[in-house]
């Protein structure tokens, strides 16, 4: 034990000695800090502090749902046949909107800080580094956020959920099946919604004036969050509607991302989905892979537009100390 806590002292010891693995540090640390920790090690209380409020969810819907998964239960009941696959769509759903609307609801939040702004030119512009290398870091620093919020959420519900619904199943492995379906799903979910906005707010620092943008943010981010509020208070219809055999209501919810999805959770947790879930699984394929192209070139396009031309800028650099004056 010794031996490991050693190798990882000397690791973050190296870490810290990386410029580039610094700056990173310093871009994920304004994301997730902001103005509510003033050191390090508030930084990582409050971190520990979110993660087990985000996972709580994963534990107790899970307990809330014991009573429809199980076998005893189910046979006081008189239910004699069950099909796991198909009786869990709803939640299924659930867990993958719940992962998406936490995840897209911090996103619009924070997308004031997901852009180099003129307080990181003040902190780097004296400093010897690349503006490729400032890029990177931002974007490298956007994805570990991002990641520490989608496995906060599914943390727990990854291993429980698919315990929980496949405890009759005698097979282990159709629960490593359920368990990777159920990770792969809420994550691609989480990254998805995340890359969205990201490329809506890139996309509207591209096209806008700054302070253009700075006054319509807020009103964007309001109808971000409230479109993603009312699709979690919506999730129980929704995941009812997905399990139903089809009709109008049906296919028109086929088109929401969240079902989509779900679509590709049901793929990868059956091997018997249907040619609906199929369909829906590619297009969540497709729509994750747009929506991190699009965010991808927006975010250049508005860093080129904006950070690199701050000092062009009549405001001037953000007053403040340095957080790196290490690199000097």
């Amino acid at each position: 034990m010794k031996r490991e806590w050693r190798a990882l002292s000397n690791l973050r010891a190296s870490l810290r000695k990386n410029p580039f693995a610094l700056l990173v540090w310093h871009f994920f640390y304004r994301l997730f800090a902001g103005e509510a920790f003033s050191s390090e090690d508030d930084l990582r209380m409050g971190i520990g502090g979110i993660a087990a409020i985000l996972a709580s969810p994963g534990v107790i819907l899970p307990v809330l749902l014991l009573p429809k998964y199980s076998s005893l239960l189910r046979w006081m009941r008189g239910v004699r046949e069950f099909d796991y696959n198909t009786a869990s769509i709803p939640d299924k759903y659930m867990f993958v909107t719940f992962t998406m609307v936490v995840v897209g609801i911090v996103a619009a939040l924070k997308w004031d800080n997901m852009f180099p702004d003129r307080l990181d030119y003040a902190n780097l512009a004296p400093l010897p580094i690349g503006t490729r290398r400032v890029f990177g870091a931002k974007f490298i620093g956007l994805l570990l956020f991002a990641g520490l919020f989608i496995s906060s959420v599914n943390c727990m519900s990854t291993i429980l959920f698919p315990f929980e619904a496949t405890g009759d199943q005698t097979r282990t492995g159709l629960w490593l099946r359920f368990v990777a379906a159920h990770a792969v799903a809420t994550a691609a979910g989480g990254a998805f919604v995340f890359f969205s906005v990201l490329a809506l707010a890139g996309l509207l620092m591209t096209l806008l004036p700054y302070r253009r943008f700075r006054q319509i943010s807020p009103i964007v981010q309001f109808a971000v969050v409230i479109t993603l509020a009312m699709l979690l208070f919506l999730t129980p219809e929704i995941g009812t509607l997905v399990g139903s055999a089809g009709g109008r209501g049906r296919a028109f919810v086929d088109w929401l991302p969240t079902v989509w999805f779900l679509g590709l959770y049901q793929a990868l947790s059956s091997a018997h989905a249907s040619a609906n879930f199929d369909a829906l699984s590619i297009r969540a394929i497709v729509g994750l892979s747009t929506a991190a192209g699009a965010s991808l070139c927006f975010w250049i396009a508005s860093y080129q537009r904006f950070f690199l031309r701050i000092p062009e800028s009549a405001e001037g650099p953000a007053n403040g100390e340095g957080k790196l004056a290490q690199f000097k």
